[in-house]
């Protein structure tokens, strides 16, 4: 059979000039290994610190690290979820929570608020994420109150939030007494959702004079 001239050696020299390539050419260097909460962190860090001005790590820094694809491959093995960042957990505000897509470990991370300071790895803040955990629930009775009250025309009152709270299971810390257009505060209470049995703390919320308001976390 007729063959073109050269055919077999261009084939040769290309495939050779691949492997080549593959060899010389190294994979960034993050993503070589599975990631890590820490490399991550550091990645963070580095962000802010040759950002013109350096500054603290912000939330956005470490953001931009975890959603990198080279060095948290969201399809890989291992891959690294950012469950809450900083400023998300009550209490810690510079305090992230990572888990682990594969072994759904939880690891938590703190950035200090100088710039260029390490990220180092703490016990994660088991009461701040409890009340983080908690604060949509709240929330979602604190709205159906005032919505099941604007039904029929007024403002929420105490005794809507007491009846919503009852049917969602949600403990209040006392029974809010606010009348109708009154407006005031309410409390619930939230317990670690561990069998360690530690102690509950409570989250507030100012509920609106106004019909069709919104509710808004407050100081207890």
């Amino acid at each position: 059979m007729y063959s073109r001239p050269g055919r077999g050696r261009w084939l040769t020299a290309s495939a050779a000039l691949g492997l080549l390539l593959l060899t010389v050419l190294p994979l960034p260097a993050q993503a070589a290994s599975s990631p890590t909460p820490i490399r991550l962190a550091r990645y963070a860090l580095d962000t802010a610190t040759h950002a013109s001005p350096a500054h603290v790590v912000t939330p956005a820094d470490v953001l931009n690290a975890f959603e990198t694809p080279s060095l948290n491959p969201t399809l890989g093995t291992g891959s690294l979820h950012l469950v809450a960042n900083l400023g998300d957990l009550p209490g810690a505000a510079r305090d992230i929570m990572v888990m682990n897509s594969s072994t759904y470990r939880q690891t938590c991370l703190n950035f200090p608020a100088r710039v260029g300071a390490s990220p180092t790895v703490v016990t994660c803040p088991t009461m701040a994420i409890t009340l983080w955990m908690d604060e949509p629930a709240v929330l979602d009775v604190s709205r159906d109150a005032i919505a099941a009250a604007a039904i029929y025309g007024r403002s929420v009152s105490g005794a809507d939030v007491v009846s919503v709270a009852r049917a969602s299971n949600q403990r209040l810390a006392s029974r809010p007494t606010f009348a109708a257009g009154r407006g005031g505060v309410v409390t619930f209470v939230v317990s670690p959702a561990t069998n360690s049995g530690g102690a509950s703390d409570h989250l507030c919320v100012d509920m609106p004079r106004q019909r069709y308001g919104i509710p808004r976390f407050g100081s207890c």
